[in-house]
């Protein structure tokens, strides 16, 4: 496992949290109901974590919503 950081849009502290070690890091963490996107592997890993994600704002479209535009 390897330990990444989840900030704030502004870089604020979210939390640190353990994922599978991937060859191909993700674009996109979710963590419960809040999305993170990639921001930038840290050079010098603070507290073992290997990179940033931020919060971003996401909004899942309801199947209901979709098929009312046809």
């Amino acid at each position: 496992m390897m330990r990444i950081r989840l900030a704030l849009s502004d870089g604020g502290y979210v939390a640190d949290v353990s994922i599978p070690p991937f060859q191909k890091m993700p674009k996109v963490i979710v963590w419960g109901e809040r999305f993170f996107a990639f921001h930038v592997m840290l050079t010098e890993p603070e507290d073992l974590c290997a990179a940033e994600y931020r919060e971003v704002f996401a909004y899942w479209v309801p199947p209901d919503v979709e098929n009312e535009q046809k």
